[in-house]
């Protein structure tokens, strides 16, 4: 004859499996965080500074600010270069 589990039983089992599943996940530290814009601890406050940005028509704060330090250099390096020109090169405006 075969064995038949009762719900409680299978209930308690899935309580057990839920629980080992959701004691293996845990929150990443806040130092480990992306920075924000701005330096904005949190997204909200990144989103309302670029807003204000937006608004006042600072263009140059709102490049600063909406990358990442690291990034940022990058950019602004490749920019010295001529290297921001890519698509429009190959463009075919000289055509018409």
């Amino acid at each position: 004859m075969p064995v038949r589990l009762r719900p409680p039983f299978l209930l308690f089992v899935l309580c057990l499996l839920a629980g080992a599943l959701l004691s293996g996940c845990r929150r990443e530290d806040e130092d480990a965080a992306v920075p924000l814009a701005g330096g904005a601890t949190k997204p909200a406050q990144a989103v309302r500074l670029l807003t204000r940005h937006l608004h006042d028509s600072d263009l140059d704060a709102f490049a600063r600010d909406a990358v990442p330090p690291a990034l940022h250099a990058q950019l602004e390096t490749a920019w010295r270069e001529g290297r921001t020109r890519w698509p429009l090169d190959e463009l075919p405006f000289d055509e018409r």
